[in-house]
């Protein structure tokens, strides 16, 4: 039932319009979205305007109230219940995506026009290799002040799930939960202390997990992370708490790994040119990043290891990394043609270069940095070590590098520097 009020109450920002009262409900169905219920009810009292509302569907539920003076749109409103299903919901936006008629709001120009469809387009065909699972509750509640609102706003995601994958790529998380709670929202704020946890992420030969990200928001411009902890690699790692002008981004982060085995890393340090890695390694990691540069630096240094406890590599075959620049044998003025002794140290570097002999490790950077060449990166790992096997050679040092795009680096080719001491 409607009932029409009179006289209608005009605003400086509004035009004059009819308040229609009373209670409406009805179905909303659109092809490729689940139906919606939905139900109002408007009221007019003391010269406001209340409005209650609730709607529902498959994975989808929502109601709230506000009450405004329409007038100087001050009020009060009141989120009492969201949740949504983005495991029902995400398809249906993503096919909601329609590229050519979008564009416009984005350009104006052919060309502007052009990208802004290949943009959605892309969007478009990024989401639907996405899979996200979990309910997502809001709640919140607060006041309006010439139409703004402000107030506190709870937000809830449960037993979530997350999976992308596109060609080579395929990344999972399992176990998503977070809790975040605004105290503010102009300007946005968030003083307690927020939760992000997750029990799995695997990706690129990667498993990492249980973890869990706490940080607040004092204010608009600070974000502080207080604790930042995951099992990495059967091992452990640990951020130092921090914090980030969000203006003026820069990340200056410090932490420490602790117990991560090698093993599970040779995806990585298989390009790297090792065969073989196993230990443990324990150590301090910093990673240092800005807004305008992008990376700046990410080094890792190993803690000094005791014999026992070093870990042990062994470098895949390459004849010649080591001996290519040395004599097999020496050659002796007059003395050639019947004696020729042989270099003490080309068969112990031979065997090393060849990954017959492994090596344990005393000593371990690895720093990654940008180049002069824009858009790329390279990676260094510098370690000293001791042959497993008792040989001549009481120590040797060993400089690997992989240079190119940061995406790609992993995948370039191998330039080694090698000493001996």
């Amino acid at each position: 039932m409607f009932l029409l009020a009179g006289p209608a109450v005009s605003a400086p920002a509004l035009p004059s319009l009819p308040v229609f009262l009373g209670d409406a409900s009805g179905v909303l169905e659109t092809e490729g979205v689940p139906p919606i219920t939905w139900s109002t009810h408007l009221s007019h009292t003391k010269g406001r305007v209340g409005l209650s509302f609730e709607a529902k569907a498959k994975g989808f539920e929502i109601s709230g109230e506000a009450r405004v003076d329409p007038a100087t749109l001050d009020g009060t409103w009141k989120l009492s219940r969201f949740s949504l299903d983005p495991g029902v919901w995400l398809p249906v936006a993503t096919e909601k995506i329609e590229p050519a008629a979008l564009a416009p709001k984005m350009g104006k120009t052919p060309p502007e026009l052009k990208k802004a469809q290949d943009l959605l387009q892309k969007v478009k065909e990024t989401l639907r290799e996405i899979t996200v699972t979990g309910l997502v509750e809001v709640s919140g509640e607060g006041v309006l002040q010439a139409g703004k609102p402000d107030g506190w706003v709870s937000l809830r995601w449960r037993e979530g799930g997350f999976h992308y994958s596109h060609g080579e790529t395929d990344i999972t998380l399992e176990g998503g939960s977070a809790e975040i709670r605004c105290d503010g929202l102009s300007p946005l704020r968030a003083g307690l202390d927020q939760k992000l946890s997750f029990g799995l992420i695997k990706g690129a030969g990667i498993e990492m997990g249980p973890g869990q990200f706490v940080f607040n928001l004092p204010d608009e411009k600070t974000l502080n992370i207080k604790h930042l902890e995951a099992n990495l690699f059967q091992g452990q790692f640990k951020a130092y708490p921090f914090s980030v002008a969000l203006d003026q981004p820069v990340v200056d982060m410090r932490a420490r790994f602790d117990g991560v085995k090698l093993a599970p890393l040779m995806p990585i340090l298989g390009k790297a040119g090792l065969a073989e890695a196993k230990g443990r390694l324990d150590g301090a990691f910093r990673l240092i990043w800005s807004k305008e540069r992008d990376l700046h630096s990410a080094v890792f240094e190993l803690d000094p290891t005791l014999p026992g406890d070093a870990p042990v590599v062994r470098l895949s075959p390459h004849e010649g990394a080591m001996t290519s620049h040395m004599p097999k044998d020496f050659e002796i003025p007059g003395l050639k043609s019947i004696y020729r002794p042989k270099n003490p140290v080309y068969q112990p570097l031979s065997d090393i270069e060849m990954g017959k002999n492994s090596l344990s490790l005393d000593s371990l950077r690895l720093l990654l940095e940008p180049t002069s060449t824009e858009g790329h990166h390279i990676l260094r790992i510098r370690f000293g070590a001791r042959t497993v096997e008792r040989t001549i050679i009481p120590r040797i040092s060993l400089e690997l590098k992989v240079i190119g795009p940061l995406r790609e680096i992993l995948s370039m080719g191998l330039d080694s520097n090698l000493t001996g001491g």
